[in-house]
């Protein structure tokens, strides 16, 4: 308990250029947590200057055909993630490395969340106890002039490329350069405690059970 106290709960005076930040993604086979399984998980360990300390990416076996619908949005099939390993097997070490940060950040992160706190439950792991951070909430409040602030439509924008490649470690990087360029364009975003004034943190320990279907970014 008092860990996870600890963890959640960083000195609000730290200086964000001295934290490390994780970004993940997941792809899936659908919508909801409680139908559909992970297909992929991906992560990136960085500071704010641009240094990349590690990656993290791994197909996964869902034990389960990829519907079509599925696979036209992230272009895994079931031949690429046949003989790969079960959630079982990848999320102790992907979670390992998520914890191994002192933030966590993650586009639309009730989706994600639901999906690694179903797996965790169902594989009875350990969550991690890094807080999250919703970088799709972070977006609405630092850029309010846009109509959406969907991950695609923001690396299009701001990184110069045609969107997201709906591929988790694409994507977990493309998050990695947003929240770096929305930290820049910030002055007043320098510390621990001015990134809490932003964005609520998550836990993955307080997530709901269960989310019944995907709320769309906008």
């Amino acid at each position: 308990m008092s860990g996870q106290c600890r963890r959640m709960h960083l000195p609000d005076a730290r200086e964000l250029a001295g934290l490390t930040f994780v970004a993940l993604d997941t792809e899936t086979t659908g919508l909801s947590p409680r139908t559909a399984e992970l297909v992929e998980v991906a992560a990136v360990r960085f500071r704010l200057s641009g240094e990349v300390l590690d990656r993290f990416a791994q197909l996964v076996d869902p034990c389960c055909d990829i519907p079509y619908a599925a696979t036209a949005v992230h272009g895994i099939t079931n031949d690429m993630v046949a003989h790969k390993p079960t959630i079982h097997e990848v999320l102790p070490s992907f979670f390992e490395f998520i914890d191994s940060a002192d933030v966590v950040l993650i586009h639309n992160a009730t989706f994600d969340l639901g999906f690694l706190r179903a797996a965790a439950r169902r594989t009875t792991t350990s969550c991690p106890l890094s807080p999250v951070f919703c970088t799709l909430a972070l977006a609405r409040r630092r850029i309010p002039e846009l109509s959406s602030h969907r991950l695609d439509l923001l690396v299009s924008r701001f990184l110069g490329r045609s969107g997201a490649d709906h591929r988790a470690m694409g994507d977990a990087e493309a998050l990695r350069q947003l929240f770096a360029m929305m930290v820049q364009r910030s002055p007043e975003m320098r510390i621990y405690q001015d990134l809490l004034a932003h964005a609520r943190p998550k836990s993955f320990n307080d997530i709901p059970r269960s989310v019944r279907r995907y709320v769309p970014e906008r």
